[in-house]
């Protein structure tokens, strides 16, 4: 398989340059690589190296939390999609990802309340001359 041999060699290249110094974006690469092949637990390990030379990281907090959410751990996701929420408010996606988590863990009415939520912030403001809707990331684990 070409894709699983291309893996396994970028996977390679990262660990070389790892193996000189702890690069962060090589271990956010090396992660994301083991996640698109399944291999959560060692994806959240490189992670959460990335994470330790890099704190103030979102999207490396964002893939940890993705991880879990594909384990179906909705408790553990949740907790960093809703600090991530509270430091990027008008991000729908992650209101999106806690209002999964939340239906997922059976409460049905914080979900809802992040529903409206993401709902208001999808709706451009028709009085803007630059209202369009937000981009932004999938709900990991969802189409």
């Amino acid at each position: 398989m070409v894709g699983a041999s291309y893996s396994a060699e970028a996977l390679a290249c990262y660990e070389c340059v790892l193996a000189e110094v702890p690069d962060p974006d090589a271990l956010y690469n090396a992660g994301s690589i083991c996640q698109e092949g399944g291999n959560l637990e060692l994806a959240r390990s490189y992670y959460l190296r990335a994470l330790e030379l890099n704190p103030d990281e979102a999207e490396i907090r964002y893939n940890i939390a993705g991880t879990y959410l594909l384990e179906d751990r909705f408790a553990e996701s949740l907790e960093i999609f809703q600090s991530l929420s509270l430091t990027d408010p008008d991000d729908e996606h992650l209101h999106q990802a806690v209002e999964h988590c939340l239906d997922k863990l059976g409460r049905t009415e914080e979900a809802a309340r992040h529903r409206l939520y993401r709902m208001k912030l999808a709706v451009p403001d028709p009085t803007s001359d630059t209202a369009t809707p937000r981009a932004g990331k999938p709900v990991p684990g969802q189409p």
